[in-house]
């Protein structure tokens, strides 16, 4: 999108990119609502690095239930990015610290806290004060 040779890619060309590749969609662009998506993804201003890992984490999570199921749109993948993002952010909030440690092959190790053991103390933590 208008960059200098030589220069970095902006976010939104890194997510776009990498999802194209994970989908397998050839060409030079997503259609127009997953670009809304992506679009949609960046107006949160997560950290780039950790977009990236949680859209790859989507597609190795991913479970087909026949040969010819994937996922067909960002839009698939962006609650499951957004999930990631505001437990991390709660779990800062509240001064806890939510660890992502990855084995060799990419997959979640069984070390720190699992994004879904903070949402069941988060969840705790809110019925305890009344929420």
């Amino acid at each position: 999108m208008g960059q200098i040779p030589g220069t970095s890619l902006s976010a939104y060309e890194q997510i776009r990119n990498r999802y194209m590749e994970l989908a397998g969609i050839r060409g030079f662009d997503v259609s127009p609502k997953d670009r809304g998506y992506i679009m949609e993804l960046l107006s949160y201003d997560i950290d780039i690095e950790k977009a990236l890992s949680w859209l790859e984490e989507c597609f190795a999570e991913f479970n087909p239930k026949h040969s010819r199921d994937k996922i067909n749109s960002f839009g698939y993948c962006l609650p499951k990015i957004l999930d990631h993002h505001f437990a991390e952010k709660e779990a800062d909030k509240n001064g806890q610290k939510v660890y992502q440690y990855r084995r060799r092959d990419g997959r979640s190790a069984s070390k720190g806290k699992s994004v879904e053991q903070a949402y069941r103390e988060l969840e705790e933590a809110r019925r305890a004060w009344g929420g």
